[in-house]
């Protein structure tokens, strides 16, 4: 599995972050998997919840990570 530029990024610089991601998103995908395959026990509802929260996984890192980048291009203030 390739990891896309953002991965690489993100894994080094929010390493928290990028581990919810990460979690959320096999969850996600594990619960839908297992939906289609007809397990009686996985809703749709199931589904829908983890991929919400998978989303809202990815708008933190992505958060986190903006803020890790703006914090390291800011020039300090203490150059003369």
């Amino acid at each position: 599995m390739s990891a896309s530029l953002f991965d690489l990024h993100i894994a080094q610089t929010c390493p928290d972050e990028y581990a919810v991601l990460r979690e959320a998103n096999a969850r996600y995908r594990a619960l839908a998997v297992r939906f289609l395959d007809g397990d009686a026990i996985v809703t749709e509802a199931d589904c829908l919840a983890a991929k919400d929260a998978a989303d809202r996984a990815e708008t933190a890192a992505r958060a986190a990570f903006k803020l890790a980048f703006q914090t390291l291009a800011k020039p300090s203030e203490n150059t003369e």
